[in-house]
């Protein structure tokens, strides 16, 4: 997959292979090299090929940041693939912002962020976290439990999601955090605490590890009468490890989903499975990770050059037709363009959709439509994808 003659164009790539967030990193990675293996066998970037260079910073925030360094000076990177946590992000901005590297981020986050050499192409708040309140609240309850890994994604998006519950007249019965890597009798104690006070569903944001485990645990406590988990971050690859009978009947939000039935995603699920197993799934990450490549290979094309900002100045002309739909960039913010949908999982370890958007939504990552007007954004949704009321809320 790689190409290491002269002209070839080298790329970093960052996601981790080992540690506690690997299971999803390692599908981002996969995703990243397909990408550039398609594009190396149309051609390359006017003729040139990617030459992807891969580091494992091992699931540690500050690893990110040392590894983005070290790709720049020893390898001289202009494009950077990587990072899947906001403290991974993080990590990398001073470095990415000081050599002038330009960094594609793939993964959901809580918005309110800007930088000038990042291209973010995973959902905002505006494109996920509306919509799944907005279908909680509406259709299976008000009394609701928090839960997340104890960083800035979770806590930020708590704090939006405590506000949208609020004004539906909801109530927050509780909210807990708990460390990135944390053990499962934590994770245990937590969930017998919810399933003690029955909410009519959680509102769970962990990362990593710990969704296996927390859902489990739940599953364990309550499978005669199931409490229905509403995440942002719980996909294919989670729901997997978890067995299929943890996840079944629980929410995600996502701009993609692996049932997804476009001719795109179908040829490239087959490819996928052919490369690594046929047990292999993709997710919302896998998906980002796959056609921010390609958005930054059209512009890079259409500016002739592999300078960033010769492929900024270039990446508003370029669309890409990715798995979900077509997506761009909204050169206002360094946003991305998505799909919003809401799907629950069945017991194929798949996600029915149940919610879509009409088309792809504008990012909004400082949420200036948020709260009461926020409801143009939501009102996307079409209420003919629902499932049958009934549907809806047996599990």
């Amino acid at each position: 997959m790689s190409n290491h003659n002269s002209s070839a164009l080298p790329v970093g790539v960052i996601f981790s292979q080992t540690g506690v967030t690997a299971n999803t990193e390692l599908s981002m990675l996969r995703a990243s090299l397909l990408a550039i293996d398609r594009i190396n066998r149309q051609g390359g970037v006017n003729g040139r090929l990617l030459s992807p260079i891969c580091v494992d910073p091992q699931s540690i925030a500050e690893n990110y940041g040392s590894l983005a360094q070290k790709l720049i000076i020893d390898h001289g990177v202009k494009l950077i693939f990587g990072g899947y946590t906001s403290s991974s992000r993080k990590a990398m901005l001073p470095v990415t912002g000081r050599h002038n590297v330009l960094l594609f981020y793939p993964t959901q986050y809580e918005g309110f962020e800007y930088a000038s050499n990042v291209i973010y192409t995973g959902a905002a708040p505006n494109q996920g976290c509306l919509q799944l309140a907005q279908y909680m609240l509406s259709n299976i309850g008000k009394r609701v439990w928090m839960v997340g890994s104890d960083y800035i994604w979770p806590r930020e998006i708590n704090r939006i999601m405590r506000d949208l519950i609020v004004e539906s007249n909801g109530e927050v019965l509780g909210e807990e955090f708990r460390p990135l890597e944390t053990d499962e009798a934590s994770l245990f104690q937590v969930a017998k605490l919810i399933s003690e006070q029955k909410p009519d569903f959680v509102f769970a944001n962990f990362v990593g590890k710990s969704i296996q485990s927390f859902y489990q645990a739940m599953h364990e406590l309550n499978a005669q009468n199931p409490i229905p988990i509403a995440s942002l971050t719980t996909t294919e690859t989670e729901i997997q490890a978890m067995g299929f009978e943890a996840g079944l009947g629980h929410y995600t939000a996502a701009p993609y989903f692996q049932s997804i039935n476009t001719p795109i995603n179908i040829e490239l699920v087959k490819e996928y499975r052919s490369l690594y197993g046929e047990d292999q799934v993709t997710n919302m990450c896998w998906e980002a990770a796959y056609f921010q490549v390609h958005l930054a290979a059209k512009a890079a094309e259409l500016a002739n050059s592999f300078q960033p900002d010769a492929i900024l100045e270039q990446i508003a002309k370029v669309q890409h037709l990715a798995p979900q739909g077509k997506v761009r960039i909204d050169t206002a913010n360094n946003h991305c363009y998505l799909w919003s949908r809401i799907g629950r999982a069945n017991d194929k370890g798949q996600f029915d959709i149940v919610a879509t958007s009409k088309t792809a939504l504008r990012p909004d990552p400082y949420l200036v439509s948020y709260s009461k007007s926020s409801a143009s954004s939501m009102q996307m949704i079409e209420t003919n994808t629902f499932a049958s009321p009934a549907d809806k809320v047996s599990l």
